[in-house]
Parts: C-alpha cells; structure tokens; sequence
C-alpha cells in the first residue's frame, strides 16, 4: 500500500477516534508508526503537502484528501465508505 493511501486511512481513523475533524501530521505518523509502517517522517511531510488541497504542489500526482485549516492542522475532506 502506498504512503498516501495510508495516510488516508490513519486520518479517517483519527478523525472518528476523536469525533472531530482535524489533526496533523504527527498525529498521522504517529498512527502509521503504531500501525507498523515503514515510511520514514521525510515520507510523510511532502505527502501531506501532496494530497492537500490547497497546498502547493509541482508536477506530482495530487491526491485531495486533505484541506490546510492551520499550520499542521488539516481537516479530512475525502472519507472513506
């Protein structure tokens, strides 16, 4: 599974743990760590600037799970069924 598929699951997770929609991107390394991943923290940082919507990207794939709403604050736009 790839890192930012991970990602998408540890922040749905997060999200209906703690009953609101916000957390930031230690709180989902700190999931895909408990999780046994084994993508590195510098894997991690540039994917969440990736599927956020509105941060910057440049000529990657983007992946709009996510929306920006602080700094390393990020709501969960995309859940999963």
């Amino acid at each position: 599974m790839t890192a930012h598929e991970q990602m998408l699951i540890a922040a749905n997770l997060l999200v209906a743990v703690k009953g609101i929609n916000e957390f930031s991107s230690a709180e989902i390394f700190s999931v895909l760590s408990s999780a046994g991943s084994n993508y590195p923290i510098t894997t991690i940082h540039p994917e969440m600037l990736r599927c956020c919507i509105n941060c910057p990207r440049e000529h990657e794939t983007p992946h709009d799970y996510f929306k920006k709403i602080d700094r390393d604050k990020y709501r969960l736009i995309k859940k999963l069924s």
